[in-house]
C-alpha cells in the first residue's frame, strides 16, 4: 500500500473520510498531513471531507484504514467506478448506502489497543 508521501513511516500521518456526491461512495485513505496533494486532488474532483484523524506514525494509519475498510467491505462498488480514481483509490471505497462510519470512533478503538 502507498500513501501521499510518507517518507518519514515514524512521523505523523492522517486518516481521512471523504465523501463523493457524484458517485454517491465514501472512501478512506492516509497521507502524511492534513494539507496534502492528495486530499486537494480529491477536493477538486468533487469530494466533500468528512472526516481526519491525525495518528502517530504510517502503521497507525493503515491500522485505521483497515479496520473502516473491513467495516465496510459489504458495500464495495463495482469495478466501473475505477476510472474516476487517478491514484486508484477506488478500492478505499464504499457505497452510500453502508452504515455511517465514526472515523474518530473507530480510531480511538483501533489505537486503544
Amino acid at each position: 500500500m502507498r500513501c501521499d508521501g510518507g517518507a518519514d513511516l515514524a512521523g505523523p500521518h492522517v486518516v481521512y473520510l471523504i465523501f463523493f456526491p457524484a458517485l454517491s461512495l465514501y472512501k478512506v485513505g492516509i497521507t502524511h498531513s492534513q494539507d496534502s496533494r492528495r486530499i486537494s486532488d480529491h477536493l477538486r474532483n468533487g469530494a466533500e471531507v468528512i472526516s481526519m484523524v491525525a495518528v502517530k506514525d504510517r502503521l497507525a494509519a493503515f491500522r485505521v484504514e483497515r479496520a473502516v475498510l473491513v467495516t465496510t467491505a459489504a458495500f464495495r462498488p463495482t469495478d466501473s467506478v475505477k476510472p474516476h480514481f487517478a491514484y486508484g483509490g477506488w478500492t478505499e471505497t464504499w457505497t452510500s448506502d453502508a452504515p455511517a462510519v465514526d472515523l474518530h470512533s473507530v480510531a480511538a478503538a483501533v489505537l486503544r489497543n
